[in-house]
């Protein structure tokens, strides 16, 4: 079965579209009930709803498989599923938190002794979990990997001297215990009345306590440091840092110098590197959101006519993380939180091209472009079909003929439909009942043929026999040719040639034919199966069928007037006269209706049968004397002819069954056709 008849005469397709889970071994999530309709036609399935629920479950979509891009699809009879996939939504928690403890003792200044300095560090412990599960896939470990705890310096007392003068500030892990320092005071046995000094040191506890900055100070022993560090830390807010501890003057404590020339004081500002990570989900007011999000289009647009399908358009939407200064609330180009742009789809989906009737295009779909962060746009023209352009058998365009446009695939756009109806010509016939134009922007030539010559298609009596004559006789003429003596009789040869052959291989090739026939045009040929070759006995019915050529000619309009090949139980056999070639005729109108055949079943008797039945059985012995020698004359043509459609109505008799309310419809009716070929031609 063909395209053109399956569309129109097929079965449903059935389809359905299932949602698979690909994490859990592409279990079925969801089914769409069995949906069914004809080829070519929409699948009519919404399955928004469904993947809003899965999508809410956790669920991330990877493959719509279905309506990626918004347009249903047809039913096709090589799809039965369609699939629409999702993974496991994840998403990494912290689990736990653990803190560490850096301690730093004092001892040896009896009350003036300060008090311990405690600080803690946090590590976070994160994991990776499956939405839809709840499960934990996999341990992220803690974060930070490292870190460092402060720096700590060692506060002045006039008349003490410490043994340390900064301590603290080691790599920590989430492995580690706390750490304990412990600072020893003695008193200051030779104090000094030089010049003292101090040292204020800027350092970055991101990157390992690293000095960022030093400020060297002077002054008298044991006198307060005047200094204020606020110029400095702006200075330094402004390239990025933010204070973590002023370990100078937090609480407005005044610092003094010391009065020992073997100890200098460091008093440590501790900084960081300021970042805030700014993204889709940590927006900040003070990030515009183009910085970190942002969309690209993949547009299919349609040209070429007013009322030009609606653009396709899909969307990529890029992500990526950014640092931002909240100091200078300007993002560092060099940030420590700063990502790669990454799109939430790893690619744009074909596009099929939209059919438009009488339009076709270059190709039936949009291949897609690689993904861009830029937008991009591919321009579809559509351009007007071509015609079927019917022509004479020297080429030339019949004048008045209709033209009708190409038509264009319902599934391809690029292409046409097969089995194109070739049109109605006044005065003309065509041996083909279908064409399939190959390119639908190109116009296509149909050949035509006068009705002014018979256009029936017959198969002569002996033309089997004559076939093989000549052949024979070929054969002859080169043997004697090659041996260089006189040549034989060559008809002698010709008999013996066939005797041996029959000899050798048995039962000799018997030919039939089975001829659809347009009564309404003195029984103009359609088509026809073409000679069909078997031995005797053999099923002819095993090697041709009528369904194809019935439906494709009912189709254009045509209903069946008589059919003498077809018969429910019966199977149509080569016979064993291979004198003869067995001609089966279906006739077929445009114009003549059942009403047409009732009247003129009434009007005729049993005699009338029985009359027929005799005559058949009187030609089937007459027959073959009846064929003429000479076969090229136009009488002999006519003879054969008519010989050929007699006893093609006469075996309708059997095939019908004897029933003689049948019989009369159809031998009658197309007893029309012997009596007007009787008039056109007499036969001496």
């Amino acid at each position: 079965m063909n395209k053109f008849t399956e569309r129109m005469f097929g079965k449903n397709i059935k389809a359905i579209v299932n949602f698979i889970d690909l994490d859990q071994d592409d279990a079925v999530l969801y089914s769409s009930s069995e949906l069914e309709g004809k080829a070519g036609t929409k699948v009519d399935f919404d399955p928004s709803t469904e993947m809003r629920e899965l999508l809410h479950k956790g669920y991330v979509l990877s493959e719509n498989g279905f309506n990626a891009t918004g347009e249903l699809p047809n039913f096709d009879k090589n799809v039965s599923e369609y699939k629409i996939t999702f993974h496991h939504g994840k998403k990494v928690e912290n689990i736990e938190n653990k803190k560490l403890k850096q301690v730093v003792h004092y001892q040896g200044a009896a009350s003036r002794t300060p008090e311990n300095s405690t600080t803690e560090v946090v590590f976070n412990h994160f994991q990776e979990v499956d939405l839809v599960t709840g499960k934990a896939l996999q341990d992220k470990g803690w974060k930070p990997e490292k870190q460092n705890f402060m720096l700590i310096g060692t506060p002045t007392l006039p008349g003490f001297v410490p043994d340390q003068t900064v301590v603290g500030g080691d790599v920590v892990t989430a492995d580690d215990s706390d750490k304990e320092y412990t600072v020893k005071f003695t008193i200051n046995n030779q104090p000094s009345s030089l010049t003292q000094t101090a040292e204020i040191r800027y350092v970055d506890l991101n990157n390992d306590n690293k000095v960022i900055e030093v400020k060297k100070l002077t002054g008298q022993p044991n006198m307060p440091i005047e200094y204020d560090p606020q110029e400095t830390i702006a200075a330094l807010e402004n390239k990025g840092f933010k204070l973590v501890d002023n370990g100078f003057n937090k609480d407005g404590d005044i610092q003094f110098f010391g009065n020992s020339d073997s100890y200098e004081p460091v008093f440590i500002i501790t900084m960081k590197y300021a970042a805030v990570a700014v993204n889709s989900t940590n927006p900040n007011a003070e990030v515009d959101p183009q910085e970190y999000q942002k969309k690209s289009t993949f547009t299919v647009k349609f040209a070429g006519l007013d009322d030009a399908p609606k653009d396709v358009v899909q969307t990529a939407t890029w992500d990526r993380t950014v640092t931002f200064l909240p100091k200078t609330k300007e993002l560092d180009p060099e940030g420590y939180y700063d990502t790669d742009w990454k799109a939430d789809i790893d690619q744009y989906q074909d596009v099929k091209i939209p059919v438009v009737d009488g339009y076709h295009t270059k190709a039936g779909q949009v291949t897609a472009l690689p993904l861009s962060q830029e937008n991009q746009e591919v321009t579809v023209t559509y351009e007007e079909n071509a015609r079927i352009i019917p022509v004479d058998e020297n080429g030339k365009e019949i004048i008045g003929a209709p033209h009708p446009q190409i038509t264009t695939d319902k599934n391809d756009s690029s292409k046409a439909t097969k089995d194109e109806i070739v049109p109605d010509v006044e005065d003309h016939h065509c041996d083909l009942m279908t064409v399939t134009p190959i390119d639908p922007g190109k116009d296509l030539k149909v050949t035509y043929k006068s009705n002014k010559k018979s256009d029936t298609m017959y198969i002569t009596l002996n033309e089997q026999e004559k076939a093989n004559q000549a052949a024979e006789q070929k054969q002859t003429a080169a043997s004697a040719s090659e041996s260089e003596t006189p040549a034989p009789n060559t008809q002698a040869n010709v008999s013996e040639s066939k005797q041996a052959s029959e000899d050798n291989n048995g039962p000799k090739d018997q030919v039939a034919i089975i001829n659809f026939i347009d009564v309404d045009h003195n029984g103009a040929s359609l088509t026809s199966s073409g000679p069909l070759v078997g031995k005797p006995g053999d099923s002819i019915n095993a090697l041709y069928s009528t369904e194809i050529p019935l439906k494709v000619i009912k189709k254009a309009g045509y209903h069946v007037i008589f059919n003498n090949f077809d018969s429910d139980g019966v199977v149509q056999r080569f016979d064993n006269n291979d004198l003869m070639t067995q001609v089966f005729t279906i006739g077929v109108s445009k114009k003549t209706t059942t009403q047409d055949i009732s009247d003129l079943v009434s009007k005729a008797g049993k005699a009338d049968i029985d009359q027929l039945r005799e005559t058949k059985y009187q030609l089937e012995k007459i027959k073959p004397d009846l064929l003429p020698k000479n076969m090229n004359d136009d009488s002999s043509q006519t003879v054969t002819r008519l010989l050929d459609i007699v006893t093609a109505l006469l075996n309708l008799i059997f095939v019908l069954g004897g029933n003689s309310e049948q019989i009369k419809s159809k031998v009658l009716e197309n007893s029309k056709q012997i009596n007007n070929q009787d008039k056109n031609n007499s036969i001496d």
